[in-house]
């Protein structure tokens, strides 16, 4: 094998192996991503849950007068 060839070999080997590991890095991430969407997805579905368990179990306050008057 001449010596241009394997130079050129041995490059595409190194980026190979870069590209590789940029892979799992951004794997890594995207997957550490989906968690904290889930754990956001669920916070979100109980808080939603709560303000409307208040909206209907709440009496109007909006209209009543304070109980010192």
């Amino acid at each position: 094998m001449s010596n241009e060839l394997e130079s050129k070999l041995i490059d595409l080997e190194m980026r190979l192996s870069f590209q590789e590991e940029t892979i799992d890095q951004l794997n890594d991430a995207i997957l550490h991503q989906n968690k904290a969407i889930e754990k956001l997805t669920k916070s979100l579905g109980l808080i939603s849950q709560r303000i409307e368990s208040m909206d209907t179990e709440s009496p109007e306050v909006g209209n009543q007068r304070p109980p010192h008057y």
